[in-house]
């Protein structure tokens, strides 16, 4: 994963960034607009060509962002989740 904020140098390759954020009272006051047009800023002048972004399929206000960055559809994933019990509750 490169890792724009730090200037580590692209080599032409496709930037897969993960970045997870909790909801604050700063949310809906455009800094996570802010944020991504700031890091495909970043990841032009490190020469990236191509940039994916990974969110939450419920996270509306996020994906009407990356729609308004240009952002399109490239594949569904799915991530399955599993509740462990300790075995001492069994």
């Amino acid at each position: 994963m490169a890792n724009v904020a730090a200037g580590a140098p692209a080599a032409r390759k496709p930037l897969h960034r993960a970045w997870v954020g909790p909801e604050s009272p700063l949310s809906g006051r455009g800094f996570a607009l802010l944020a991504k047009r700031a890091s495909l800023v970043r990841a032009a002048e490190l020469g990236c060509t191509t940039v994916y972004t990974r969110n939450d399929a419920t996270n509306a206000p996020l994906l009407a962002i990356n729609r308004r960055l240009g952002y399109r559809l490239s594949s569904l994933e799915y991530a399955w989740g599993k509740t462990l019990v300790p075995t001492s509750e069994r």
